[in-house]
């Protein structure tokens, strides 16, 4: 895969791949940690599903089952990932083991600015791989994510590790890299369902050069060993859990698809990427057949969209997963906009740079509001219940 504007770099060793996607991915961690550091990993609110991701894994460890002995309707990849941290909780007060299960969310969200970056540098350029790591440093709903339990920073880290696998093995042709590839599009898929439409962008981005077979292969490995010992402990169980019941759910979140387009281009300070991937969408469509990367993103991000249209629930935190694919598409329309010569070369770059400073910006704005806000004190007047309200608890399934 040949860089669509090759850039030519500085002989500095500052300014080599590593360190400036370096730099980008300490102001993610930053970013992701001021809010632990400030008000500390229990000063911010448990979201519902950080208790039940955390819980399930805690259990897990200590031999009780997803699906045979309690209900959990998604993949087990996310508990097994949680487990090395999860398993202290019998050994050491548990709020501390939950404490450090988000400070290993934080290290996850600047591992996948790096992957990012790097995907983009190698696809298009330098331009590109900064935009790209800029863009997703500092999205706001991968912040709010990459500090907590949840199930998008390791489905994005695997989907990442998964598109640089199938991309490089797309360029060297070798059966090992493509076996790599399938492992880790196992790896993903074991955490949620939606992993499907990463697995697809690579499938359209290797197209027939992609080993297939070996690709297949690392796929069947990964979820025979991630997932099978699950299914095999209660099948029913398994299958009516995490496929039975998402084709059945009530509607749920934010109903209205307009809405839901409103989160996933407008609010919450995506105005300015969703342009700039707009952008990148239409040369994607331009350069389909020689660009790998590009069909990558535009296949991930078309896939991923009608999934939350067509899903019977959404809310905004959803649009962690989706945010890779327009960081990529935004990227590669920063890099054509800015390989473009010509009389007017100097302003084209010019207005390009402002272009993805303003989406930053944008993004960094929604960031400080949002942690300014997050804080306990203020979350407690609108989490406490109402006098007389019904409490609910859950415990294991019979």
């Amino acid at each position: 895969m040949t860089p669509s504007a090759p850039d030519t770099l500085p002989p500095s060793p500052w300014l080599r791949p590593a360190w400036l996607l370096g730099a980008l991915a300490l102001v993610a961690v930053l970013v992701r940690a001021y809010p632990l550091l400030r008000a500390g990993a229990w000063g911010l609110p448990v979201d519902y599903d950080e208790g039940v991701y955390f819980s399930a894994s805690a259990l897990l460890t200590q031999g009780v089952w997803p699906y045979r002995d309690f209900v959990f309707v998604h993949p087990p990849g996310l508990l097994l990932v949680l487990a090395p941290v999860s398993a202290w909780a019998r050994a050491v007060e548990p709020g501390t083991v939950f404490a450090l299960a988000r400070w290993a969310s934080v290290a996850v969200g600047g591992a996948n600015v790096l992957l990012l970056g790097r995907l983009a540098w190698r696809a298009w350029g330098r331009a590109a791989g900064l935009a790209a790591a800029a863009l997703y440093a500092l999205h706001p709903v991968c912040v709010a994510a990459e500090h907590g339990v949840f199930l998008e920073p390791s489905l994005n880290l695997f989907g990442l590790l998964c598109a640089g696998a199938g991309l490089a093995a797309l360029q060297e042709g070798r059966r090992r890299v493509g076996l790599w590839a399938g492992v880790l599009a196992g790896g993903a898929l074991s955490i949620k369902l939606w992993a499907l439409a990463a697995v697809a962008g690579v499938l359209a981005a290797a197209g027939r050069r992609l080993r297939v077979g070996a690709f297949g292969a690392g796929l069947a490995l990964a979820l025979a060993v991630l997932v099978g010992p699950f299914a095999l402990q209660a099948p029913g169980r398994f299958l009516e859990q995490v496929f039975a019941f998402h084709a059945r759910r009530p509607p749920d979140g934010d109903l209205s698809r307009l809405l839901r387009m409103q989160e996933m281009f407008v609010g919450r300070g995506a105005l300015g990427l969703a342009l700039l991937a707009a952008v990148g969408a239409l040369f994607a469509v331009r350069r389909w057949r020689e660009d790998a990367a590009a069909r990558f993103a535009f296949t991930g991000a078309v896939l991923t969209v009608g999934a939350f249209l067509a899903a019977a629930t959404y809310w905004d935190q959803y649009n962690a997963f989706l945010a890779p694919f327009l960081c990529l598409l935004a990227a590669l329309g920063a890099a054509q906009l800015w390989a473009g010569a010509g009389r007017f070369a100097l302003a084209r770059r010019g207005a390009v740079a402002l272009a993805v400073l303003l989406a930053v910006v944008l993004e960094q704005r929604v960031v400080r509001r949002e942690g300014r806000a997050q804080f306990f004190e203020r979350f407690v007047p609108h989490y406490a219940p109402a006098e007389g309200a019904d409490i609910w608890a859950m415990k294991p399934a019979p």
